[in-house]
């Protein structure tokens, strides 16, 4: 006598013998419905009704065990025997093929639940009609319920062995698709697939689309009822996987990237700030390869650890204004500190160049923290890497303490907010600094050993300032409030704060300007490009330039007699394209 619970769907079988057909009604589920079935793997079960199963003797019985257990007499005659257990493959005229989820009794009827090999319009996702809850679990579209004697077994031959062959770049990428690969479309461009599946029998991936399309839906396939995934109206398209190929934006090609002598190496010695050669010698590759839009975080990272060690407390756990390692995520802060100083910024000092691998890593460990999507392969700003760098990935102290009318504030960025003044053609920074502490009455309560300042603009495009100057020098006394510049006169600390960088942006674009010693040194993380495949970087000396026409008077006069067509390139980007400044503390001021 077997008694045996069934998992997942808590009904059970007695019986006798393999040949045993009586039924018992053991209980009602939530639902109010009968249910009874056979557990998974009794494969000893048949389900089948009483008065069909003629008398056989002991021989018949031993045979039907040997080579015909597998099935189950139907009211039809000649119709193939079915065993319908948890796992088999059966075939329904009207739904197709299908593999069994789950067997019961409901409403006094033998039925079955069917996981559907392809999409089917008005199927659900395991529910039975009226039911919220579940009795197997599959996608919207693939469940559907029906009775047991309509089902047939699954008759079709074994696919035959594939030929070990190479296969073509053509047929290679189509068995590679899954959840979240990122794909091109022909005629709506670019996506990210988000479901695949059978529909009509062709394998068929739902994709999410980067760009509103005005064919596009909503995640529902045509004719159905709910959506397969969420996306936004006009942002899906449902495709046969066979005609996807990979976003080309990211396929790896055979060219060899131009930084390939250069080894990636860890060095964990800490390295000191380099000369100025070090990155505008006569070898044009420096600085942080770029690699799928990672110029905001090149541009950061160059302006922060290049040419100044002012920051490297963050990326040492257990030092002064380092980071907290105490916290749950204290491994992850550590990796992440690990990669920065010993891959990143080490070589960049020694060698003058990093290739692209370190700062995808950085990205990898950074996108575990799940608090910015598209982190792999979108464009960010430096303002949305440096908190999740600094706070949640480094758990770092704020660098700012701003004392407002509602209380005192901790932050790492200050953000210039202010109405534009056309009667400021060139405004410099201390200015609209002053100029909006005085506005809202605020005042630092702690001089700041690091101010990050973003300049002022409404999104990527349009400027508060046709044109601002950044000062190399930056008295913040004033900006103190009383106990502050008590505590500063009588500790004689320093209210003085140094230029150390300027991060510039340019159609969706970040470079970065250094300074260190009177001398400039342009960044372009993107500045050439091979193969349309890899980015080469590039360093250039700027101190010429940026000390004649930004802070010599060539650019206003300029400015004055209408020439402006007559500003070198980088000087109308270091003052037209300015996103963000970083000042330190001045160890030499008094």
């Amino acid at each position: 006598m077997s008694d045996k619970a069934g998992p997942g769907y808590g009904v059970r079988v007695q019986g006798s013998s393999p040949l045993d057909t009586s039924w018992e009604v053991l209980d009602k589920n939530e639902h109010g419905l009968i249910v009874e079935g056979n557990a998974a793997g009794d494969a000893d079960v048949p389900m089948q009704e009483p008065d069909t199963v003629p008398q056989q003797t002991s021989e018949q019985a031993r045979k039907e065990g040997e080579g015909g257990r597998g099935k189950e007499a139907n009211n039809e005659p000649g119709k193939e025997k079915i065993k319908c257990e948890i796992g088999e493959s059966v075939v329904h005229q009207k739904y197709g093929y299908g593999v069994v989820r789950w067997v019961g009794e409901v409403g006094g009827e033998k039925m079955t639940g069917i996981e559907l090999e392809d999409y089917r319009v008005g199927c659900g996702d395991g529910c039975l009609p009226g039911s919220s809850e579940p009795l197997f679990s599959c996608s919207e579209g693939r469940g559907v319920f029906c009775p047991t004697c309509e089902l047939s077994p699954d008759t079709r031959a074994p696919d035959p062995p594939l030929e070990e062959e190479t296969p073509t770049p053509a047929s290679r990428p189509s068995q590679l698709f899954e959840t979240g690969s990122m794909v091109e479309v022909k005629g709506f461009g670019f996506g990210v697939v988000q479901w695949v599946g059978k529909m009509a029998g062709t394998n068929t991936a739902g994709i999410e689309l980067e760009e509103f399309s005005n064919r596009g839906g909503d995640g529902t396939p045509e004719g159905g009822a709910k959506a397969l995934f969420p996306c936004q109206p006009g942002h899906c398209v449902f495709s046969p996987v066979q005609e996807l190929v990979p976003d080309s934006r990211f396929m790896i090609t055979e060219a060899t990237n131009p930084l390939e002598d250069i080894a990636l190496q860890t060095i964990i010695e800490k390295q000191p700030i380099p000369r100025l050669s070090t990155y505008c010698g006569t070898d044009k590759k420096k600085g942080i390869q770029g690699e799928h839009n990672s110029c905001y975080i090149d541009a950061t990272l160059f302006g922060l650890f290049a040419l100044s060690s002012e920051f490297d407390s963050l990326l040492t756990p257990g030092r002064s204004g380092g980071p907290d390692q105490r916290g749950p995520g204290s491994s992850l802060g550590k990796t992440i500190s690990t990669i920065l100083l010993t891959k990143i910024v080490n070589p960049l000092r020694k060698r003058g160049v990093v290739r692209c691998e370190p700062v995808l890593e950085l990205r990898e460990q950074l996108d575990t923290l799940g608090k910015i999507t598209g982190l792999l392969q979108d464009e960010k700003d430096p303002e949305e890497f440096l908190n999740l760098l600094f706070k949640h990935a480094l758990s770092a102290s704020p660098f700012v303490s701003i004392q407002r009318p509602q209380g005192e504030e901790e932050e790492f960025f200050i953000q210039l907010f202010m109405e534009p003044d056309p009667s400021l053609p060139l405004p410099t920074i201390g200015h609209l600094l002053s100029r909006m502490f005085s506005e809202q009455s605020i005042k630092f309560s702690q001089i700041p050993g690091k101010l990050l300042i973003q300049v002022p603009r409404y999104g990527k495009q349009f400027k508060t300032f046709q044109r601002i100057v950044p000062d190399k020098m930056l008295d913040i006394n004033s900006l103190c409030n009383n106990s502050c510049r008590k505590l500063r006169k009588h500790r004689e600390l320093n209210a003085h704060l140094k230029l150390l960088s300027v991060v510039c942006i340019e159609t969706s674009h970040y470079v970065c300007f250094c300074h260190h010693d009177d001398h400039w040194v342009f960044m372009d993380s993107m500045a050439d490009r091979v193969d349309d495949r890899f980015n080469i970087p590039s360093c250039e000396d700027c101190t010429a330039d940026l000390e004649e026409w930004v802070y010599g008077d060539k650019l206003k006069k300029t400015m004055s007699q209408k020439k402006e067509k007559n500003v070198p390139e980088l000087v109308r980007r270091f003052t037209q394209d300015i996103y963000m400044c970083v000042y330190v503390e001045d160890s030499t001021a008094v």
